[in-house]
């Protein structure tokens, strides 16, 4: 007697192939059988007439590394929107390795992953945080890449230093052993510290790494404004020079005319790359709103040595000076760094999220309605709120992207979807709704995508660049990790506003054979 039958569904397999009205039996956890007429009985049996049954979807970009440790909503965020399988330690903004020593560290990205009290934070090794996590209860399926920051961070510190040929083996044995101990690969932020500090040896160098054992190099590229190009050329000669499969995050470029490339430019650059027969991929998220650490407004000569330093000088005259000066100058730029006030407008800087209570007035507000208050200037009252809060806030940049530009950007083979999500504040609504809003746009809105190649790139072709073994198709044999749906009613509100916008259509998620209120996640680790 099969676990679950499910009888009758329009499956989409995961490959591509056209949907076929299907019946799909689970037993341990396992895919059992696929056919048209299972005649064996089940414990229970789910008459899916008129729904879609899928592969779970994988999200190829998430910052849920403490979901394990956090309480609800943020804990189901990801199976609410149908995903089983994630990857976390994006931005290289992760948090292991991490010894107490690393504080500064800590502080710059918990505004990001956000904190877990119930964490021990004892964590030298990347195999001790991965052993944490794996005796957590997990309502879906977690894989992880050890975080360049951390890994720079535990050998050099925040602050520009010269990289010494001491520093970087420090950095490969670490790189390494998070490798050995399980890691998919390896993350940059290269607009982050401290990877802004990175000259490109010490990035080809780790790649070659990640190229002998056959891991994925994922990047957070230097500029995603009119630098753009260059970035994305810095990539592609890593690829070139060390032969590792590299994976672009977010891929988006910003649709206000001074400040973005169009698509037609990425997408040929990329091209060239891959006529070149350079092993390139990428994912995108749907949203037209961005969100990252509210201290990224800043330009990266004043976050230097991290938050700490970073709120000394906010609170310095001359520095204060200086930061009004430049900000206040139109087309202000850095190279390697996107100018957020000028992208976005300080009316569409939204603080989504701040750390200490005594702050929390400032939640909720943009940059702009907070500096009207006060009565000072739009930097003065940036500078304020991220001093006051140690650097801890977080921002959501509102109308940055361009739906035309993402559906440009989708069209390519190779295009996967990553949510993006950041589990602090009141997040980002991708947090929560990234993959509905993905098929409500690019398939029933735009048409960029029929249904059967927009679940293949969120479920077989995830699986494969991670190297995720026995996922992402609907196989005998494979796990039973599975979402029922509406095909007519899959989507999400895109709403900035709220604190949660609930998915619609998604009727029911299976995580390992059970229904993912099971808590029956795993963490999967790169190699087991």
């Amino acid at each position: 007697m099969f676990d679950i039958k499910i009888a009758g569904a329009t499956v989409l397999d995961g490959s591509g192939a056209s949907r076929k009205t299907l019946d799909v039996a689970i037993k341990g956890g396992f895919i059992a059988e696929v056919s048209e007429n299972i005649r064996e009985d089940a414990h229970r049996v789910i008459y899916a007439q008129g729904l879609c049954l899928s592969p779970g979807f994988i999200d190829m970009h998430n910052h849920g590394d403490l979901l394990a440790f956090r309480e609800e909503p943020v804990r189901s965020s990801r199976v609410m929107q149908g995903i089983t399988t994630d990857c976390s330690g994006q931005c290289g903004l992760g948090p292991a390795p991490y010894t107490d020593r690393m504080f500064d560290w800590k502080a710059y990205f918990l505004p990001v992953i956000g904190d877990a009290e119930k964490a021990s934070w004892d964590w030298p090794t990347f195999d001790g945080f991965l052993s944490e996590i794996e005796r957590q209860p997990m309502l879906h399926n977690q894989t992880f890449l050890v975080s360049h920051g951390a890994v720079r961070a535990s050998v050099v510190g925040l602050a520009d230093e010269v990289i010494t040929p001491e520093h970087l083996q420090g950095m490969k044995d670490v790189l390494r052993g998070a490798l050995e101990a399980g890691a998919y690969g390896m993350s940059f932020g290269l607009s982050y510290l401290p990877g802004m500090y990175t000259v490109k040896e010490e990035v080809q160098e780790l790649a070659k790494v990640l190229a002998e054992e056959n891991r994925i190099f994922m990047v957070h590229i230097r500029s995603h404004s009119d630098q753009m190009q260059e970035a994305i050329e810095e990539m592609i000669e890593v690829t070139r020079v060390s032969g590792v499969k590299m994976h672009i995050s977010h891929l988006k470029t910003y649709c206000k005319g001074d400040f973005g490339v169009t698509p037609e430019i990425i997408l040929e650059q990329l091209q060239t790359a891959w006529d070149e027969g350079l092993d390139i991929t990428y994912d995108e998220h749907p949203y037209r709103g961005g969100s990252t650490t509210l201290s990224q407004v800043l330009p990266p000569w004043i976050r230097s040595g991290g938050a700490a330093t970073m709120c000394r000088r906010l609170r310095d005259p001359d520095c204060l000076a200086r930061l009004e000066e430049e900000l206040s100058e139109p087309g202000f730029g850095i190279p390697g760094w996107d100018n957020f006030s000028a992208i976005a407008g300080w009316d569409n800087i939204l603080v989504s999220s701040i750390a200490i209570k005594e702050n929390e007035r400032w939640a909720n507000r943009t940059i702009a309605d907070i500096a009207r208050e006060m009565q000072v200037s739009n930097v003065k009252a940036a500078a304020k709120v991220i001093s006051d809060d140690e650097g801890k806030s977080a921002m959501m940049m509102l109308d940055i992207f361009s739906d035309r530009d993402l559906a440009k950007l989708m069209k390519p083979d190779v295009a996967m979807v990553g949510s993006d999500g950041i589990p602090t504040g009141r997040s980002h609504p991708r947090l929560y709704g990234t993959f509905p809003l993905f098929f409500q746009k690019m398939v029933r809105e735009q048409g960029a995508l029929s249904l059967e190649e927009a679940v293949r790139r969120v479920t077989s072709l995830s699986a494969s660049r991670l190297g995720l073994a026995k996922r992402g198709l609907i196989r005998p044999g494979f796990a039973a990790d599975l979402v029922l749906f509406e095909e007519q009613n899959i989507g999400v509100d895109e709403d900035y506003m709220t604190s949660i916008s609930r998915p619609r259509g998604i009727r029911e998620v299976f995580v390992n054979g059970k229904s993912a209120d099971s808590e029956n996640g795993k963490l999967l680790r790169a190699g087991a």
